[in-house]
């Protein structure tokens, strides 16, 4: 049994918890710039996972040039095949879709959502809008994922490392590249 001399955590005595205490929350405070704090930090922690994304990008594209066409340009005729090159062959089955939505191995919806936003008249526009739409998600799920741990880890830190191991994860690429990935990420 533990004495409450050597722990003061249980001493029956101590009627408030101490400033080391870590069951002590921010939300608890009293402090009425409180929101305001926590929405900079929010800002700046979601900066600072895009920003790594951002740099881990860039440094695969100078170690492999060609892999700056994966991020912003499609290849000409969708899918190229045999091509180790294209990484677009679920892409093209999408913009299939968007154009004529037929029955197929892949959900209706990331289809329909392309085409009843945008109403893209060629593949390649199609393919061209999902790229788009997937980095436009795959941003505003950064501050999203980022609240979503705060609240349930309760501790800043852990979710902003979680959020950096969640972005720059080898799969993170399927989130900026057109796949569903990033419309599931929200």
């Amino acid at each position: 049994m533990l004495d409450p001399k050597l722990d003061p955590r249980l001493d029956p005595r101590q009627d408030e918890p101490s400033l080391s205490d870590s069951s002590t929350s921010d939300s608890n405070s009293s402090d009425p710039q409180q929101p305001d704090i926590k929405r900079s930090q929010l800002l700046w922690h979601s900066t600072i996972v895009l920003l790594c994304f951002s740099s881990l990008m860039l440094g695969g594209m100078l170690l492999n040039p060609a892999s700056f066409h994966k991020f912003f340009f499609l290849p000409v005729n969708l899918p190229i095949e045999n091509s180790r090159i294209s990484y677009y062959w679920d892409v093209a089955s999408y913009a299939h879709l968007a154009l004529k939505p037929t029955c197929s191995a892949f959900y209706p919806l990331w289809p329909n959502l392309i085409r009843q936003l945008f109403s893209p008249p060629t593949i390649d526009e199609a393919a061209r809008y999902f790229l788009g739409v997937a980095s436009i998600f795959f941003i505003v799920s950064i501050p999203l994922l980022l609240i979503t741990l705060r609240k349930t880890l309760k501790n800043d830190s852990l979710a902003l490392g979680i959020a950096l191991l969640y972005t720059l994860s080898p799969m993170a690429i399927f989130r900026v590249i057109g796949y569903t990935e990033s419309l599931f990420s929200l």
